[in-house]
């Protein structure tokens, strides 16, 4: 039987937690399928990415991979998506079980723009997108830097919904 999420209260959560950060966060299940995000429309370059058929498998993949990594860790996993795009994702247990999964998604650190552009530029390659569409897309993602984004991890991390014993 799969966890039962209060929506109502998580929805609370991830609006304060959007108002702190910036980050768009994503509650998952169990089985890796999304519960509920805030913001809930997704940015318009990820929106782009998910209008071809392999971009779409390719958010899906990407995601069932890293919850099925931060199950095996049981610990918070930062890796780069499909997309190029940073993203976080922190197990939520109850008595060392994964009941569900905390995705911070469409990080830009905006360390190094241009490297930046330039690797998501080659991950998206084999979507066939509108490359001008896809610049601008990328532009208009928020930037959080490497400080904000470790400190908003290790956060994550000490929050008691996370983890209950």
């Amino acid at each position: 039987m799969g966890t039962v999420f209060h929506k109502k209260e998580l929805l609370v959560l991830l609006q304060d937690f959007y108002c702190l950060t910036g980050l768009r966060a994503v509650v998952f299940d169990s089985f890796g399928m999304e519960v509920l995000s805030y913001p809930p429309e997704l940015p318009a370059y990820c929106r782009l990415i998910r209008s071809v058929p392999n971009g779409k498998t390719g958010c899906y993949l990407c995601d069932q991979a890293a919850c099925r990594k931060a199950t095996r860790q049981k610990q918070t996993v930062i890796y780069p998506c499909h997309a190029g795009l940073i993203e976080v994702i922190t197990p939520i247990q109850i008595n060392d079980a994964v009941v569900g999964f905390l995705l911070l998604s469409h990080i830009v650190q905006g360390a190094d723009e241009q490297g930046e552009w330039d690797y998501a530029q080659k991950c998206c390659g084999a979507y066939k997108v509108d490359a001008d569409a896809l610049r601008e897309a990328y532009n208009a993602l928020p930037r959080t830097p490497y400080p904000v984004r470790h400190r908003t991890c290790w956060r994550l991390q000490q929050l008691p919904c996370i983890k209950r014993d």
